[in-house]
């Protein structure tokens, strides 16, 4: 499924496609220096880090956006920081629609002030694999996790053609003038008619030939060489113990 948004809508020349954090492993996030807290996202798609109910035995979300887990005294703890359904996409900066995107989750597993929320911010940057680079919790229970790719840097033309596609178009423009072209010429200048009117009609006349010709000379090459190199490889085969080939081999390898 692609993991992807574009800040204006449909038809707009900017998108952000996350898709290849999506199809990665799980991004770690460690929190604030001495804090033993950790984050685990996949963005589009559940986390494969779950929580397991000796973790968090009063745990009910099912389709977690990401995990946060740490050490409490005696035990080690896990709770979902939001619903994948709760996704909510924005700009950083609703001024600069290449600026950054983030995304909004809630509905995360509740502790005593309420159920936990989540801002996962994403940072462009030129390293090839997604990395966690902070998180941070405020309010209570609402985690700002930042996380840097080069997936997260704005598609400033998601709707521009392909160089294929301008081969394809630019190739195909080209022989409608060329044919239309020569013929307005032929009809109107030169005063053709029938197939005369046909730009260059001898010469395409004489390609059918050529093809021919020219296939005719590559299956003969073709032959030629490969006898000649099963002739090549029979005769090396046969005399590869022979004096002749052993003294240059030896020679080689002193060398």
């Amino acid at each position: 499924m692609k993991c992807a948004w574009r800040p204006n809508g449909p038809g707009t020349s900017i998108e952000y496609d996350l898709t290849p954090v999506q199809n990665g492993p799980d991004i770690e996030v460690n929190a604030a220096a001495g804090d033993n807290s950790k984050f685990f996202l996949r963005i589009c798609a559940m986390p494969e880090r779950r929580c397991t109910k000796t973790e968090c035995p009063d745990c009910t979300v099912t389709n977690p956006a990401g995990v946060n887990t740490w050490s409490a005294p005696g035990q080690d703890s896990c709770a979902a920081i939001g619903t994948l359904s709760s996704a909510q996409w924005s700009l950083q900066d609703p001024t600069k629609p290449a600026g950054g995107v983030q995304i909004q989750y809630s509905g995360g597993d509740s502790a005593g002030s309420g159920p936990r929320s989540a801002t996962v911010v994403f940072k462009c940057s030129g390293d090839g694999s997604p990395r966690g680079v902070s998180a941070v919790e405020s309010p209570p229970l609402h985690y700002t996790i930042t996380i840097a790719a080069s997936a997260a840097c704005a598609n400033t033309c998601a709707n521009c053609l392909s160089w294929g596609w301008w081969s394809i178009i630019l190739g195909g423009v080209s022989m409608i003038l060329y044919v239309g072209g020569g013929i307005a010429y032929n009809v109107r200048v030169r005063g053709e008619e029938g197939l005369g009117v046909i730009p260059q009609w001898q010469y395409w006349q004489q390609l059918p030939g050529l093809v021919y010709d020219g296939t005719v000379f590559f299956v003969a090459k073709s032959k030629v060489a490969w006898h000649g190199g099963r002739r090549g490889a029979r005769e090396w085969w046969q005399n590869r113990g022979s004096k002749e080939l052993r003294e240059p081999i030896a020679a080689a390898a002193e060398g």
